[in-house]
């Protein structure tokens, strides 16, 4: 699947780096539900706004060991033991 077919905060893992060269094979990714916005574990986030086909153009799989956390605070990726 290429990252523009994602469903929003399910986390997934980047098998094929994009163009744009800010999302590299390994990375956990997902779509944040509430803003659009492309969150990239380890690396930071990519507003809605910005998120080109260069950007998007990556491909991956669902992380079935990880999923989203919702803390009052802060969105996180968790990864199950």
């Amino acid at each position: 699947m290429i990252g523009k077919e994602m469903t929003p905060d399910v986390v997934y893992r980047v098998t094929k780096g994009n163009t744009e060269g800010s999302v590299f094979a390994g990375d956990l990714v997902y779509l944040d539900k509430n803003t659009g916005d492309l969150a990239v574990d380890n690396c930071g986030w990519q507003e809605k706004a910005d998120l080109s086909d260069d950007i998007m153009d990556f491909e991956c799989e669902q992380a079935g060991d990880c999923h989203v956390v919702r803390g009052r605070w802060r969105t996180y990726i968790k990864r199950e033991v």
